[in-house]
């Protein structure tokens, strides 16, 4: 009964807007970013194959009582729901088809396409009542059952899904932005792009991970940092110091875009649609700030931020309490950024206790480290980024994304799988006494 609730719980989920329960569903968290409820079918087929097992399992065992008497009840369905099929769904799928040839070709192939669905489900279900004929008789052993069921089944699957979503062409071809990819490769960095400018139709949204770029956009993703889109809506245009902090040092555009020229440059033109503009104005990913500014919100330090003369490379907005002990007022260099998957690491040069401004989203689970010290974490900085406090002298900072609840999710997981080997263990130990024990008398 569980599997059947799965079963037809997570199919109605993956109806999505056909279904009345998604309507109700996206008043709950969570629902309202589900962009492909189709992916629930997963659940469905992992339910339906459960309930499948199930089924085969207690077929290949001797029937008595009720469930024999359901079996024949099936049996006797299955049989005439195959007549049913092979005298009226295929001679009229085969009459519809003649009925079109005439009409427009896609019309055909659709009519075409359906015929074949058609026949194959009746072979299917011809060969499913025919197997339960054979299982009803009594002579096929239940080994030879269930090795006939298993290939019935690879059989449905192998050929209904043989040439389901392939081919011949790589998909990621539609992402080939080679010319403009090798301008940016050759880069030096680390750094920013910028392809929020409408070009979705000539600029895939994950072109960017494809060949190792940062899009300052991300990837595409139902969910987005709530935080992260506030602070874009905010910027007012490319004009401003705040855009700048995002290390966004090459902007991706239309041809006939229209930008601040005394800003931005030409730099790329060798794609036949798009350009790359060169922002001679951004930020680098990580640098010393002077003085600090505490507000105790983020309503506030947006609004600090974003305020009329707020100049990022003199001051930083720290969210946190004004008696924090946050060293400043150094000044220094920021060296050897290195740019890693989930970490970032520089050197820093200070003469006096100062702040790194690190631009880098910040979020719960990053974590500092100093000359291989642990350091905490960042201090969140200008309402989106980080702060890092360092001392004064030449120090190695390192920052690393490590959250919680990752670390917890392995663990669960170790414990799971020993639990799943523990039990399989008992198991088979347990059925090893029983047959012992029925041997034994």
């Amino acid at each position: 009964w569980a599997l059947a609730a799965l079963a037809a719980g997570s199919f109605l989920l993956a109806l999505g807007i056909y279904a009345i329960p998604h309507g109700w569903l996206t008043l709950l968290p969570g629902f309202v970013q589900l962009r492909a409820p189709a992916r629930f079918v997963l659940l469905t087929d992992f339910a339906l194959a459960g309930l499948a097992a199930l089924g085969l399992d207690i077929l290949l065992r001797p029937l008595s009582g009720p469930a024999a008497v359901v079996f024949n009840r099936a049996w006797r369905l299955v049989g005439r729901a195959t007549a049913a099929v092979w005298a009226v769904a295929v001679p009229l799928a085969y009459l519809a088809l003649l009925l079109v040839q005439d009409r427009d070709p896609a019309i055909v192939i659709r009519i075409s396409i359906t015929l074949i669905a058609v026949v194959t489900f009746a072979g299917l279900l011809a060969a499913s009542s025919l197997w339960l004929t054979a299982w009803r008789s009594g002579w096929p052993r239940a080994n030879t059952l269930g090795w006939l069921a298993a290939g019935l089944i690879f059989l449905d699957v192998a050929s209904l899904a043989a040439y389901q979503d392939l081919g011949t062409q790589d998909p990621s071809q539609s992402f080939e932005q080679g010319p403009i990819a090798a301008y940016l490769a050759a880069q030096p960095g680390p750094f920013r792009i910028d392809s929020r400018t409408q070009i979705e139709s000539l600029w895939q949204p994950d072109t960017a991970l494809l060949y190792g770029l940062e899009d300052v956009a991300g990837v595409a993703n139902p969910l987005v940092l709530a935080d992260f889109e506030r602070y874009w809506n905010s910027l007012g245009s490319r004009s401003t110091r705040l855009y700048d902090l995002l290390n966004v040092r090459y902007v991706i555009a239309k041809k006939d875009v229209e930008l601040d020229w005394g800003k931005f440059a030409l730099a790329f033109d060798g794609d036949p649609d798009l350009n790359v503009y060169e922002n001679r104005q951004a930020l680098p990913r990580a640098f010393i700030v002077r003085d600090i500014v505490f507000q105790p919100s983020p309503d506030a330090a947006l609004q600090a931020v974003t305020a009329a003369g707020f100049d990022p490379t003199v001051t930083a907005v720290i969210q946190a309490p004004s008696t924090a002990a946050i060293p400043a007022g150094g000044s220094g260099t920021v060296s050897d950024i290195r740019q890693g998957r989930n970490r970032l690491s520089f050197s820093v040069n200070a003469d006096a206790p100062a702040l790194i401004f690190v631009s880098q989203v910040w979020y719960p689970g990053w974590r500092v480290t100093i000359d291989g010290a642990p350091a905490g974490e960042p201090w969140r900085t200008n309402y989106l980024f980080q702060g890092v406090a360092v001392p004064a002298g030449q120090h190695q900072v390192e920052l690393a994304f490590s959250p919680a609840p990752w670390r917890v999710g392995w663990v669960a997981a170790a414990i799971g799988l020993l639990g799943i080997v523990g039990l399989a263990v008992w198991v088979r130990r347990r059925n090893g006494w029983r047959t012992y024990g029925a041997r034994n008398g």
